[in-house]
């Protein structure tokens, strides 16, 4: 196991100085990727069942049950604030799911912005790479194999891992998007049924 990790210690360390900043943009990608599935999975998979949001929203005398599912945000956001008013009610469900609504979504395009940039940092370090090789060639011609060799491999190691870090990237980027849709189409469910019984 050792002797794996050495020998990828030293394919990336032929990647050059630009893996350093692309190890950054991976590291803060993946940081956001797992803070979204723990929101995503503490928000969907805890969930109420929308009758008994429902029931528990308008029913004050109703102790809430504990846990952060998506129903339960908007119904503990809306009974601490509910004035017993129809139309100022209304106004003040209105806005607790606008407010949920955008937490659903936050972080996302930071993902996908982070996703994006990856194989612009590979493609950096393959135009490094060439430059040392054709630097190289110009010095020693055709020569120096080995000087040679080091430039294309800059060039190819900084391509790969800006590939490697942007796929699973745009993959994830993807799927919590579809998450927060989904969860977003939970919420105006939950909103409709609410604001039809609000008298």
């Amino acid at each position: 196991m050792m002797a794996g990790f050495q020998d990828i210690l030293s394919h990336l360390s032929a990647g050059g100085g630009i893996l350093w900043p692309l190890a950054l943009v991976c590291l803060l990608m993946w940081a956001g990727i797992f803070e979204r599935l723990f929101f995503f999975r503490r928000l969907l998979v805890k969930d109420l069942p929308p009758d008994t949001a429902v029931g528990m929203a308008l029913d004050s005398s109703r102790t809430l049950p504990c846990g952060e599912g998506l129903s339960l945000r908007l119904i503990q956001d809306f009974r601490s604030r509910r004035s017993g008013i129809c139309m100022l009610d209304r106004s003040i469900l209105r806005e607790c799911g606008l407010r949920i609504r955008r937490d659903l979504n936050r972080g996302i395009p930071q993902i996908q912005v982070l996703a994006a940039v990856s194989p612009l940092f590979g493609l950096l370090g393959t135009v490094k790479g060439m430059i040392v090789t054709f630097d190289v060639m110009a010095f020693a011609g055709t020569g120096d194999a080995r000087g040679m060799a080091a430039g294309i491999s800059e060039a190819l190691v900084t391509t790969q891992c800006g590939l490697m870090v942007a796929i699973p990237g745009i993959i994830m980027a993807m799927y919590l998007t579809r998450q927060a849709r989904r969860a977003t189409y939970r919420l105006d469910r939950l909103y409709a049924m609410l604001e039809r019984q609000l008298r």
